[in-house]
């Protein structure tokens, strides 16, 4: 019964698919009767009336319900045999009502701690089969809802085997067979019984049939060293009939047409000690049959088993048509195709085997030596796809290969290149011709003879351009680093850390020296020569004199450059800038000019001042004190004498102040007189204030 749904398209499913039936006692009730409940299991359900034109009623209030567990069945009616040959009988009476099937457990032999070994659907008596030895049975009945039933009681079999107690006679000389020469093969003759025509022994096996090629021999069993057993007659009692064919070996050895075979048979009945005498077969010795000249016009035969066949011409076909010919001399295998052409024939010779026309092969060829004089094509021809061949594969006698697809050492061979696997790859295009290095689908690097090796786009400088390229004319291009440890470019030559040429070395260390002079390094303004050394550009004017430009004080916070000749000198550092002369001017030192800051304050000072080459001298200077616990925090115009400490500087501050003898000590109380220990004698202050 199918899922199905009610009238409301609700789904029911096939366990609730139900009929109501009316009440056979109370005409005002209905009976419902729901099959196929599971056991054990809950069920929840409703009540909804159906009247006559179709309306529903509400729905009752849900109920639910709790089916029933099945009951352990009893034990089942059953008989088992307490001893049995070869088998365990068992017995079941009846079936159990309501049972699925009563299982049968037995204990022991291959059963082991138990297993269930047959179970009954119906009642009935069944043979166990089990091996000599003691079993225990025990019988229970399965329900539906597979509960197990009551066990029965233990029942003790003894098995015992069947074939002890048999009774095995001592084999018995057999009669005598007989040979006889037939097509390709001895026939062997024997009636089954034994030699005083009496019927074979109790326990007869077989009759072990023996070749060899004296009537003396001794036969020797299979599986023994020497054997020359070749057969058995498995017949007792009954007639055997045998064949022992051209090619039977022997001891290792084949037997064959034109010698003398003698045939000897004995009885056994399994036990070798047992074995009767062998007997002589009458007719011995025999050949093996061949046929004789003449005796054959035609032959019709699934199978034809021989060991030479002698003739001049071995025809298979229609003469002059397609056919096979083997023969005796010149070709001796030849194979024509349609209206008698030669496809393929050898010729002993010139020990060569000759093919003419297309063929097939669907193995291997192989072959130790030799020499394709020829082309060799692999596939179907089509003139003009590819190479102005066709061919998918050929070799041509000058030991040209083309292929148009197919794979060799991992690579791809398609119509128009030969690429590596995967999505990164190398293709190599014969027709453009290019080398290509692949990225997913793009070109990454190429190679031609026309662009050169050219590698991928880079954006430099918002300007896009190949990241590298090296023309066939040997032009080069980089967009990148680029790292050498030795070799030349443009005439300099590269180390592991530095570039040099002639006199000039640059260093990775950061340096760059040079052992000799730049020869018109200025020439484009002035007329000079310069030489960079130890630091130094050193620069050589007409007129004799040498100007350097240079650095000094290392890298650090003080440190500048400078520019001098042999005896001026201009300094640049973060702090200051000085014009320092120390020539002079009919004795006289001709002065220069500074800006300076003080380390460690705030103080600017500008000046007008010579230099003695130790200190500066004759000063004008105007400076700015920064220092906010000083006083007077504010800007001074100085001038002192050629010592640079007059004792009578005169001195004017941006407060209208003015002073001669001025220092920057003064009383606190803006009075005429200095403060004791701090003003110097004869100071002269005046003040706005």
């Amino acid at each position: 019964m199918a899922d199905t749904l009610d009238s409301t398209g609700k789904y029911v499913p096939k366990d609730l698919q139900i009929t109501s039936q009316p009440d056979s006692v109370d005409k005002n009730k209905f009976k419902i009767v729901i099959d196929n409940l599971k056991i054990d299991s809950s069920y929840a359900f409703q009540f909804q009336y159906v009247f006559p034109d179709g309306e529903l009623s509400d729905w009752s209030p849900g109920y639910t319900l709790l089916t029933n567990t099945e009951s352990v069945p009893t034990a089942p009616s059953v008989a088992v045999s307490s001893s049995g040959s070869g088998v365990i009988p068992v017995t079941l009476n009846t079936f159990p009502t309501n049972a699925k099937r009563v299982d049968v457990y037995v204990i022991g032999g291959i059963y082991g701690a138990g297993k269930v070994a047959y179970s009954f659907f119906a009642a009935g008596t069944h043979n166990i089969s089990a091996a000599a030895g003691s079993y225990q049975v025990v019988l229970l009945t399965v329900t539906p809802s597979s509960v197990n039933g009551d066990p029965t009681s233990t029942f003790n079999c003894t098995v015992t085997d069947p074939t002890a107690n048999l009774q095995v006679d001592p084999s018995v000389t057999p009669s005598t067979p007989t040979v006889s020469s037939v097509l390709g093969a001895i026939q062997l003759s024997w009636n089954g019984k034994t030699s005083s025509g009496g019927d074979q022994p109790n326990g007869f096996v077989a009759a072990k049939v023996y070749v060899g090629t004296t009537s003396g021999f001794t036969p020797v069993d299979t599986g023994q060293s020497g054997a020359n057993q070749v057969d058995v007659l498995n017949f007792g009692n009954g007639q055997n009939t045998l064949n022992i064919a051209v090619g039977t070996v022997v001891n290792g050895v084949a037997m064959t047409y034109n010698t003398n075979y003698y045939i000897k048979i004995k009885t056994t009945n399994g036990n070798t000690a047992q074995d009767s005498s062998a007997v002589l077969a009458t007719g011995s010795p025999a050949q093996i049959g061949k046929v004789g000249s003449g005796d054959i016009i035609t032959i019709t035969a699934d199978q034809i088993t021989t060991g030479t066949i002698s003739s001049q011409t071995v025809t298979v076909g229609a003469i002059g048509g397609k056919r096979v010919e083997l023969r005796g001399s010149g070709n001796p295998i030849e194979i024509f195709g349609t209206g008698g052409t030669s496809l393929l024939a050898y010729n002993t010779g010139s020990n060569k085997l000759t093919i003419t026309g297309d063929g097939s092969f669907s193995g291997d060829i192989s072959a130790a030596t030799g020499t394709l004089t020829n082309a060799l094509s692999v596939g179907s021809y089509n003139l003009g796809t590819w190479g102005g061949r066709g061919y998918p594969f050929s070799v041509n006698s000058s030991g040209n290969v083309e292929a148009g697809s197919g794979t060799i050492g991992g690579w791809t061979i398609n119509t128009t290149q030969i690429r590596s696997s995967g999505s990164n790859y190398i293709s190599l295009n014969p027709l453009t011709p290019k080398i290509a290095l692949v990225q997913g689908s793009t070109e990454v690097i190429t190679i031609d003879p026309v662009g050169g090796i050219v590698g991928p786009d880079k954006v430099i400088q918002g300007e896009s351009r190949k990241a590298f390229k090296i023309t066939p004319e040997g032009n080069a291009a980089l967009a990148g680093d680029i790292y050498a440890d030795n070799g030349k470019i443009g005439g300099w030559t590269i180390t592991s850390n530095t570039l040099s040429g002639s006199n000039i070395t640059l260093s990775s260390s950061g340096s760059i020296t040079n052992s000799g002079s730049i020869s018109g390094f200025f020439q484009t303004y002035v007329p000079a020569s310069a030489t960079l050394s130890s630091g130094y550009l050193n620069i050589s004017l007409s007129e004799n004199t040498v100007a350097t430009v240079g650095a000094y004080g290392g890298l650090g916070s003080d440190g500048g450059i400078y520019i001098q000749n042999n005896t001026n000198k201009l300094t640049l550092s973060p702090v200051s800038l000085y014009l320092q002369s120390t020539s002079t001017q009919n004795g006289v030192i001709p002065g220069g000019f500074y800006i300076t800051h003080a380390s460690g304050d705030y103080d600017i000072h500008f000046g007008f001042s010579g230099y003695d080459g130790t200190q500066y001298v004759r000063r004008i200077t105007w400076d700015h004190w920064g220092i906010p616990a000083q006083r007077d925090s504010d800007n001074f115009a100085n001038i002192y004498d050629a010592n640079g400490q007059s004792l009578r500087p005169l001195v004017v501050d941006s407060d209208g102040g003015m002073g001669l003898g001025y220092t920057q000590y003064f009383s606190t109380t803006q009075t005429t007189t200095p403060s004791s220990g701090t003003g110097r004698n004869g100071d002269l202050f005046f003040s706005t204030a």
